[in-house]
């Protein structure tokens, strides 16, 4: 027999019967707020709990990398692989993109260092590593 219990939103429960009701489950057409693409959620979760499943293409901002996302989903960090120039030698080198427009402070210069060190002698370390150079 089937549960004819009646929710709030006036959808019926339409289960098996049993000893209490879950959450309205009824499926409910609405649009998406990120991309007006229409979505069913059930009937008593928020909107704010849905996640649009719609592939959504865009272009990261800084280089222009064609990306695809879920309609939900921030841009997240580009991993793109873009030519930088060391702030402390110069030289060129490859990092993300995300990493040379957001959080430059996290490159590290792959090149070996280019300074002398108080006895004469060339630094062994990689450029932009703490050295003793005088």
């Amino acid at each position: 027999r089937r549960c004819e219990v009646k929710f709030e939103c006036t959808h019926v429960c339409g289960r098996e019967c049993h000893p209490s009701c879950p959450p309205c489950e009824f499926p409910v057409p609405v649009l998406c707020r990120g991309c007006n693409n229409e979505v069913e959620k059930p009937c008593s979760v928020p909107m704010n709990k849905m996640r649009c499943k719609r592939k959504i293409d865009f272009a990261c901002s800084a280089c222009g990398q064609e990306r695809v996302r879920e309609c939900h989903e921030t841009e997240g960090s580009c991993t793109k692989q873009v030519s930088i120039d060391c702030a402390d030698c110069g030289r060129e080198g490859a990092t993300t993109c995300a990493i040379a427009h957001e959080h430059l402070h996290e490159y590290r210069c792959p090149h070996p260092c280019a300074r002398k060190m108080r006895c004469g002698h060339p630094c062994l370390l990689k450029c932009g590593e703490p050295c003793d150079s005088g």
